[in-house]
């Protein structure tokens, strides 16, 4: 049973009445399916805590600055900023596994950067 909707980024309890055959130790796994049929992976790739996405949904998708990121999150300008580093680190690890150019992966194309109104980098 799923608790109740508090918006498209938030997390959302859920309830389910389960017995077991025995007693003992039992593992349970759970993983989330959305109506589209897409499920979560098995292992977490990149978001310990959930506070790197945050930053990066805040910052990068609703284009909020370093200041209202951390006011919304209940932290420091510094460590939304360092969060921030943080988490296009370890997209970067689960995106291009073997490195970029020079730091021993593939050869891929240079990218021409803007910044946005906000102070952030966008590839163009």
């Amino acid at each position: 049973m799923l608790e109740e909707n508090l918006g498209r980024f938030s997390f959302r309890e859920w309830r389910q009445p389960i017995s077991f055959a025995s007693k003992g130790s039992a593992v349970l796994q759970v993983r989330a399916t959305n109506n589209r049929g897409m499920t979560q992976p098995a292992e977490a790739t990149w978001n310990p805590g959930g506070y790197q996405r945050q930053v990066i949904e805040l910052r990068f998708l609703l284009d909020k600055s370093v200041l209202e990121t951390a006011d919304l999150m209940n932290r420091s300008e510094d460590a939304v900023k360092n969060l921030q580093r943080r988490a296009l680190a370890a997209m970067q690890r689960a995106l291009v596994p073997d490195g970029y150019p020079g730091r021993g992966g593939a050869e891929c194309p240079p990218t021409e950067l803007t910044t946005s109104s906000s102070g952030h980098s966008n590839a163009a």
